[in-house]
């Protein structure tokens, strides 16, 4: 594993906080922005949660939230259920999944598009390239040039009444 840059470090510093500190739910782009991230960087979080530095860096928490989400999904038994409302463990379950899967690179939701936003998705990345995981705009294709033949005008005689000085 690669030694973590001090933004990186502070990033899984504070993702750790925010996942286990009580009353504490910012939001990753908002973690971000305090590791000292730009805004614009903020916008897409998993990049990099799932860089190369980053990624291994919280896989071990990563690791024990899946061994806390086993624990709390064990203890929902029928018995607890009858004694402790279901909702309590149902959320816990559910907390600990949607961080798993959010820390683990994984779909925390699922989304459908329409055929034409699909098709605008295609069209930008046909357009765009991805080059060391930045998107750079492809230049725009120019208009084929006319000869020169073809775009001089013929000189137009001056209609312009001159003054005498």
């Amino acid at each position: 594993m690669r030694t973590l840059t001090p933004r990186q470090a502070k990033y899984v510093k504070l993702i750790k906080e925010n996942l286990t500190a009580k009353g504490l739910t910012k939001s990753e782009g908002e973690i971000m922005l305090e590791a000292g991230y730009s805004e614009e960087k903020s916008k897409q979080p998993s990049r990099v949660r799932n860089s190369q530095n980053v990624k291994p860096a919280l896989q071990s928490f990563i690791d024990q939230l899946d061994d806390k989400r086993r624990l709390a999904i064990t203890y929902i038994t029928p018995k607890k259920l009858a004694k402790a409302p279901a909702r309590d463990n149902a959320y816990i379950v559910d907390i600990l999944t949607k961080n798993h899967q959010l820390l683990g690179g994984q779909p925390t939701e699922l989304l459908k598009i329409s055929p034409e936003e699909k098709a605008e998705v295609d069209r930008v990345f046909s357009q765009n390239s991805i080059i060391e995981g930045e998107i750079v705009a492809e230049p725009e294709k120019q208009a084929p040039q006319l000869p020169q033949e073809a775009t001089k005008t013929q000189k137009q005689p001056n209609t312009t009444p001159e003054i005498a000085p």
